[in-house]
Order: structure tokens, then sequence, then C-alpha cells
């Protein structure tokens, strides 16, 4: 299989490996769609606004460890290991 040469965010390409990453983004979306209803749900209920129940899992989601690496890069460290 020849490596794709277009930016992985070209949703059209239709690269086997651009495929399994466009599915995963859609994946990754309907996932976190329902984690976000559950908890902000749950915030609600427990008598949490709506602006600072955003904010706070904004910012825990865009948050950064002490070697500047957010979820996404430590998950890909921890099945990436270099």
């Amino acid at each position: 299989m020849n490596p794709c040469t277009c930016h992985i965010s070209n949703l059209r390409c239709k690269n086997e490996n651009c495929s399994d990453i466009i599915k995963a983004r859609g994946t990754l979306k309907i996932e976190i769609s329902h984690i976000l209803y559950s908890l902000m749900t749950s915030l609600r209920e427990g008598g949490c606004g709506k602006k600072e129940s955003v904010t706070a899992l904004r910012r825990e989601l865009k948050r950064k460890n002490n070697l500047q690496w957010d979820m996404f890069d430590e998950a890909a460290h921890k099945i990436w290991i270099d």
C-alpha cells in the first residue's frame, strides 16, 4: 500500500490509512458526545451552571501535563512507545 501524501484532515482521500482515520474521527465525535451529554446532565442535576460546566470540561480536555502533552499525546505515547 502506498503511503498517503495528503494532509490527514483531507476527508476525501481514498487511501486506506486515511479511510481508517476518517472513520476514527467520526467514532471519536460520537463517543465524546455521549460522554459529554452524560457528564453535563449529571452536573446540571447537581446544580452546576452551563458556563462553568462547559469551561471546566473544555479546560480539562485541553489541559497539558508537565511534559506539555494533552490527553491525545498521553494516549498515543502509551500505545506507540518510542
